[in-house]
C-alpha cells in the first residue's frame, strides 16, 4: 500500500499543480468507501483474519483506488503536457534546488510532529498519553479533511502566479494587488473558520466526549485537553494559509533561511513540551503547540509584509480580523454554547437523550444566527467568497521579461 501511494505522488502533484480539485475529492472519497467497506467486510466475512490483517488489506484497496485514479489523470492530462522544458532541457537546476529546500523543510516538519510524540512518550505519564491520543485524533479530523487540502490548493494558486514584488510596470503591480486581495480574502476565511472551530469546541468539547467515547472519558482531562485543542486549531489555519502563501513566494535561499527558523521553533517546541507538561499535563502538549504556531504566524506575517510592500493601500493582515459585530456574534454563541453545556451536564445523566437533543438543537440556532450575521454585517466579505467560488478572482499572471 505505501509503495503503490508513493507512486501515485508524482501523479497526484500534478493534479495539484493544475488545480485539478476534482480528481481529489473523486479520487479520495471513493477510495475511502473502498477501504470502509472491505473492512466492514472482512470483519463481517468470520474468517478468523487477524484485526490488523483487516486493516492492512483494507489499506491496500484504498491505495489502488488512490493509485488508479491518478494513473487515469495522468493519461488523459499527458498529451496536453510537454515533453520537455525548451530552455532548460530534462534537468533543472533551479527547480531540482527548490526541491531539496523543500524536502529538509519536511524533515523538520516531520520532526516537530514526531517531537510531540516523542515528549508524550518519554515525559508523560500513561493516562495523559491516552488522553493525548485521543484527543489528538478527534481534534485534527478538521485539520486533515478541511485545512490540509485547503492549504494545498492554496499554495500551488499563489505559486502559478508570475508576479514579484520587485517589479516596477504597472501590470506587475496590478498582479501584486491581485494577490494580496486574493491573500486577504483567504486569511479572513480561515479566521473565521479558525474562530468557529475554537467557539463551538471550547462549547461542546464535553458533550463530544461523552457522547463518542462514553461518560469515562467525559470524566478525565480529556474535555479540557480538547478544549484547548479546539484553540490551538485556529492557529493552526492561520499558520496554514500564512506560510502556503511564504513556501509558494521563496527563493532557494529564503528556503534555506525559514528551514534555520523551522530548526529553532522545533528545538522551542520540544522544550515548551516538556515544561508545560510538567506543569499542566496533557494540555502542556497542546499549549506548546499553540505557542509554536504563534513563532510561525509571526514569522510569515513578516515575510508577507515586507513582499507587499509596495502597495500599502492593501491592509492584509488587519483585514484577516471579522466585523466588530460579527467576533460579537462569535462570542455570544460561546457565551450560549457554554450555559447549554452546563444544562446538559445536569441532566446528561438519567435523560442524556433529551438533553443532547437539546444542547445539538442550540448549536444548530446558534450557528444559523452567526450565518445570518456574516451575511448581514459582513456582505462585502459574502459577495467576494461568491466571487471566488465562480472563479471571478483570479491572479493574472504577468510575464517577466516585460515587468522586469
Amino acid at each position: 500500500a505505501g509503495v503503490l501511494e508513493l507512486a501515485s505522488e508524482p501523479m497526484y502533484c500534478l493534479g495539484q499543480r493544475h488545480l485539478a480539485l476534482r480528481l481529489r475529492i473523486a479520487t479520495e472519497t471513493l477510495a475511502t468507501l473502498v477501504r470502509c467497506a472491505a473492512t466492514y467486510a472482512l470483519f463481517q466475512s468470520g474468517s478468523g483474519t487477524d484485526a490488523k490483517t483487516i486493516f492492512g488489506f483494507a489499506q491496500l484497496g484504498y491505495s489502488c483506488v488512490f493509485f488508479i485514479g491518478h494513473s487515469l489523470y495522468l493519461v488523459y492530462i499527458l498529451p496536453t503536457l510537454r515533453k520537455k522544458d525548451q530552455a532548460g532541457g530534462w534537468f533543472n537546476r533551479e527547480v531540482f534546488q527548490l526541491s531539496c529546500s523543500f524536502t529538509v523543510q519536511a524533515l523538520w516538519k516531520l520532526l516537530l510532529a514526531e517531537g510531540e510524540k516523542a515528549v508524550v512518550l518519554l515525559v508523560s505519564h500513561p493516562t495523559d498519553q491516552g488522553v493525548y491520543g485521543l484527543v489528538s485524533n478527534l481534534g485534527s479530523l478538521f485539520v486533515r479533511i478541511v485545512l490540509t487540502p485547503f492549504e494545498e490548493s492554496a499554495f500551488h494558486t499563489f505559486s502559478r502566479a508570475q508576479a514579484n514584488q520587485q517589479f516596477g510596470s504597472a501590470a506587475g503591480k496590478r498582479e501584486l494587488k491581485s494577490e494580496a486581495q486574493l491573500l486577504s480574502l483567504l486569511l479572513r476565511l480561515c479566521t473565521l473558520a479558525g474562530l468557529v472551530v475554537a467557539s463551538y469546541g471550547v462549547s461542546y468539547a464535553h458533550f463530544c466526549i461523552r457522547f463518542l467515547y462514553g461518560p469515562h472519558w467525559s470524566g478525565t482531562d480529556a474535555v479540557a485537553v480538547l478544549q484547548l485543542y479546539s484553540v490551538y486549531v485556529f492557529f493552526l489555519a492561520l499558520n496554514g494559509i500564512t506560510e502556503a502563501f511564504v513556501h509558494s513566494k521563496s527563493s532557494s535561499s529564503e528556503l534555506r533561511a525559514q528551514n534555520k527558523w523551522l530548526l529553532f521553533f522545533s528545538i522551542a517546541n520540544l522544550v515548551c513540551g516538556i515544561v508545560f507538561q510538567k506543569y499542566f499535563g496533557s494540555s502542556g502538549i497542546v499549549l506548546a503547540g499553540c505557542v509554536n504556531m504563534s513563532f510561525r504566524i509571526i514569522y510569515s506575517s513578516t515575510f508577507i509584509r515586507t513582499y507587499f510592500q509596495g502597495i500599502p493601500e492593501v491592509r492584509i493582515l488587519s483585514n484577516a480580523l471579522p466585523p466588530t459585530k460579527v467576533s460579537a456574534t462569535l462570542l455570544a454563541t460561546l457565551g450560549v454554547g457554554t450555559l447549554s453545556g452546563r444544562m446538559f451536564l445536569r441532566l446528561s445523566g438519567e435523560m442524556f437523550v433529551l438533553a443532547s437533543a437539546a444542547h445539538v438543537a442550540v448549536a444548530v440556532l446558534s450557528l444559523g444566527a452567526l450565518f445570518f450575521f456574516i451575511w448581514k454585517f459582513d456582505k462585502s466579505f459574502c459577495q467576494q467568497m461568491e466571487s471566488l467560488r465562480k472563479g471571478d478572482i483570479v491572479i493574472t499572471k504577468v510575464d517577466a521579461s516585460k515587468g522586469a
